[in-house]
């Protein structure tokens, strides 16, 4: 029996052909089908189960799809190809959230605003109409502008190409090439620079230096200490040197004043008194300074050593010094010259 005829309907057994069409008003159930060909919408009512690497294909053809979705068993990863165009995933006005777990945001993106990166379920980033902000002290401006709060660390080069690096605060600053400011720059005669403008009480000058010395000017420009490299120092007043060291000891253009000489002098040369360099004493009493003392032909002088010039009378008596540093001679310690 091919069909049993029942209260509730019609049992069929076997297979049956159906050369035209077949209406169900009811409820088609189905086993054991390979190949299913339906035109309209097909609702499966418990859900739809894919097995593993099997997989679900939309467009062209089953031997070539457009896209495809499934389950790889043996990396235990799920793939969406899309094989053709562009892929897009769209919402329906709302946010949009990729999730890595089912407990925390990847991925945010809210139709016409922002869009938000996580870590761990943390915000790191997200843009503005302005740009993007990171974190809760970094903003970064399309109009190239930024913003950081806290350390900022550079493992290379900071490059600023044709850009002004400033950092100001009340009453300081730090800029690259600005009027009335300080600047700090390396020039195309690889000169590096320091230069310090300003108003009022502001200290102003730069600092100059390259491979062969670093020099000290203030804001006209004029040169008020310059330091070679392995070679001497000098100092300047009004950009005229005054003060040069040498391998030998240093050169004083001008007057050189002290408050006190320590020393014998005996290295000293080319130096004559003028009015102040001798005081001629008698019995004890100053009766003036000389720059010069020429002894008569009475008195023999003898040369210059150490210091010491010994003086001797005609008579064979010589001048020495007494307790008090005085020059006397004969037998009375009253005569001298100091």
């Amino acid at each position: 029996v091919k069909i049993q005829a029942q209260a509730s309907g019609a049992v069929y057994t076997g297979i049956h052909t159906f050369t035209g069409d077949v209406s169900i008003g009811g409820t088609l159930t189905y086993e054991d089908v390979k190949n299913v060909d339906a035109v309209g919408i097909i609702t499966a009512r418990e859900g739809i189960f894919i097995p593993d690497n099997k997989e679900v294909k939309i467009g062209n053809t089953a031997s070539n799809p457009d896209i495809k979705i499934f389950h790889q068993s043996s990396s235990n990863h799920s793939f969406i190809d899309n094989t053709t165009g562009n892929l897009y995933i769209r919402g329906g006005g709302q946010v949009i959230s990729l999730q890595a777990t089912n407990v925390s945001h990847s991925v945010q993106c809210n139709p016409n605003s922002w869009v938000k990166l996580y870590y761990a379920g943390s915000e790191k980033l997200s843009t503005t109409s302005k740009g993007i902000t990171v974190g809760t002290g970094v903003t970064i401006e399309t109009n190239g502008q930024a913003t950081f709060v806290g350390v900022s660390t550079f493992a290379n080069t900071v490059d600023l190409t044709n850009g002004t690096l400033k950092r100001s605060s009340t009453g300081n600053q730090l800029i690259f090439y600005a009027d009335n400011e300080t600047r700090f720059y390396h020039t195309s005669n690889a000169q590096v620079k320091l230069t310090l403008y300003g108003t009022g009480e502001a200290l102003r000058g730069s600092i100059d230096a390259n491979a062969s010395q670093i020099q000290i000017k203030d804001s006209g420009g004029r040169s008020g200490l310059l330091i070679a490299h392995g070679a001497e120092s000098r100092l300047y007043f009004n950009d005229v040197e005054k003060f040069r060291t040498t391998n030998t000891g240093a050169v004083v253009s001008g007057i050189l004043t002290a408050t006190s000489f320590s020393g014998d002098g005996s290295g000293l040369t080319g130096i004559t008194a003028s009015g102040s360099g001798v005081v001629i004493k008698h019995d004890g009493s100053t009766v003036g300074t000389a720059g010069t003392i020429n002894f008569s032909t009475n008195l023999d002088v003898s040369a210059i050593s150490a210091g010491i010039v010994t003086i001797t009378a005609s008579g064979g008596t010589s001048l020495t010094s007494d307790a008090q540093g005085n020059t006397v001679g004969g037998t009375n310690s009253g005569d001298s010259f100091s």
